[in-house]
């Protein structure tokens, strides 16, 4: 049976637990769900990989490396950040969103011969576009899929 025929395809995968506290962690979070929910549990951990070995090709062995009970959000950020400097700089269109709520505050004066750099800033982000609405919309939305881990 080729991979590419629509049909499933099963792979198998070895974990070490006795030797490698992230095959430790992985295994427990499988066993932790229920029966039929395991090989859904499985995709999402190897799609996930997945998606980090397309951004670059070494995060997802640097975090399997790092990862053990004690790892935090903010350790695998740190790693991404090294193998992705830019990854969690901040982007146009949430400085965008940010300077639109500012836009109520009272401006900062403009410094002399010139106009205030925020306040240009806000008055073009006063008028976001369908697309930066629809984003905005859809990261509030997302925010509440999930409950605060921490």
């Amino acid at each position: 049976m080729s991979e590419d025929d629509g049909k499933a395809v099963k792979k198998t995968v070895l974990l070490y637990p006795d030797e490698k506290a992230g095959d430790r962690v992985a295994l427990d979070f499988i066993n932790e769900g229920m029966l039929k929910e395991r090989g859904r549990i499985m995709r999402a951990m190897l799609l996930t990989g997945a998606a980090m070995m397309q951004a670059n090709k070494k995060l997802p062995f640097m975090i399997a490396e790092l990862f053990d009970e004690n790892t935090t959000f903010a350790d695998i950020q740190r790693v991404i950040s090294s193998a992705i400097p830019e990854a969690f700089a901040p982007d146009d269109a949430m400085l965008r969103d940010v300077l639109s709520r500012l836009n109520a505050a009272p401006a900062m004066p403009p410094a002399e011969g010139g106009s205030s750099p925020v306040a240009d800033s806000a008055r073009a982000a006063s008028e976001p576009t369908p697309e930066e609405r629809n984003a905005a919309e859809a990261r509030r939305n997302a925010s509440h899929l999930f409950g605060d881990d921490e």
